[in-house]
């Protein structure tokens, strides 16, 4: 087996275009409310801005990004749009979602992918 590993592996990954990378699938976004004060949407703006005024990077800010959307787009899809609505139940229901979740080439997501966007 011939496969490169390492340090050279993580540079042809690097520059990668990016619609070559994994994760790039469309999220419904577009019907985030933020007109409610206790909006998912409204609390993911307010958050990402406080990161950013913290000085997270901006690689950082899209990465727990993209694990928001994932999930209010999950909790959109059982009617949950509201911080107030989401208990530890959903949260423990959402994990066993991303334990199954697929992603576009068919393969689970990895553990500490699944780590991150609970995490997020």
């Amino acid at each position: 087996m011939n496969k490169t590993q390492g340090i050279t592996a993580l540079k042809r990954l690097r520059h990668r275009p990016k619609e070559k990378r994994g994760g790039q699938s469309a999220l419904k976004t577009d019907s985030w409310s933020r007109s409610d004060s206790d909006s998912l949407a409204l609390w993911r703006d307010r958050y990402l801005a406080q990161l950013s005024a913290r000085n997270y990077s901006p690689n950082t800010l899209h990465l727990v990004n993209d694990g928001i959307k994932l999930f209010i787009n999950w909790a959109q899809d059982r009617d949950l749009t509201r911080a107030s609505q989401i208990m530890r139940p959903m949260l423990e229901s959402y994990q066993r979602w991303l334990w199954h979740y697929k992603k576009i080439n068919g393969k689970p997501l990895g553990i500490s992918t699944q780590r991150t966007r609970l995490s997020a």
